[in-house]
């Protein structure tokens, strides 16, 4: 079992630098991936956002998950996911996760419910193919990486998640978060100059317009409610990526 550290003790520095070099790539950029959205988050947040003076991880939580997603989560809005996912024989699994969630921050909250819904699916899918070697995911717009976090903590297929996307706080605080979430972890990222070793890394992080030179082959692709905030032209690149570098 990975450890874990409990929400109520987890420290995640902002690096304004590193944010701020990342953005500037966005800037330079070529690649469509590069505009899988494009949020002002000195507007989002109402304050200027400078290298100085960064978004926080708590001041970018409500962006990525909606300021109702961080309150507890309905009874009602519970049993809807448990039903769904009993038509699949994983109410149990996730009953279990929510247990854990709830254990782990104090409350269980709407943004809980999402992931561990999410994960169970990408699993059960997972699970049935051949374990010859670690399945290589690509997950586009994965936020501050909830996702990644069940895989590598519950997944039954051995996986490497890449997590990819075009805002440059989402880029570095999903690194940042999975290493201080679960130290024991791999986690690589390109923007520290390394590169995916699948078959060395549980997940590794790039910028969504670094993704082609990163990743010459994957064998899967998750997107998870961020498509319907791209321009056309970007969902297209997407599309044909998948097409191009699916095995």
């Amino acid at each position: 079992m990975t450890r874990v550290t409990p929400w109520r003790e987890l420290r995640i520095a902002p690096d304004g630098e590193r944010i701020a070099a990342l953005e500037a790539g966005r800037e330079r950029a070529a690649s469509p991936l590069a505009a899988i959205e494009r949020w002002n988050i000195d507007a989002l947040l109402k304050r200027e956002v400078t290298a100085e003076a960064p978004a926080t991880f708590d001041e970018m939580l409500p962006l990525w998950v909606g300021k109702a997603a961080l309150r507890p989560a309905a009874v009602a809005r519970i049993e809807a996911y448990r039903g769904f996912l009993g038509e699949y024989g994983l109410a149990e699994r996730f009953t279990a996760l929510l247990d854990e969630a709830a254990r782990d921050r104090g409350a269980l909250l709407e943004c809980d419910l999402g992931p561990a819904h999410d994960f169970l699916l990408l699993d059960m899918h997972l699970e049935r193919l051949p374990d010859e070697r670690p399945l290589l995911i690509v997950e586009a717009g994965g936020g501050y990486g909830p996702l990644a976090e069940l895989v590598i903590r519950h997944g039954r297929r051995r996986c490497c998640l890449v997590l990819a996307d075009a805002i440059a706080e989402s880029v570095f605080y999903s690194w940042a978060y999975l290493r201080a979430r679960l130290p024991e972890a791999r986690i690589g990222a390109a923007f520290l100059g390394e590169r995916l070793r699948p078959e060395a890394q549980d997940a590794f992080v790039v910028p969504a317009w670094e993704l082609p030179e990163t990743v010459p082959a994957m064998d899967g692709f998750v997107n998870i409610a961020s498509m319907q905030e791209m321009p056309d032209e970007a969902v297209a690149a997407w599309l044909t990526f998948c097409a191009r570098r699916l095995r």
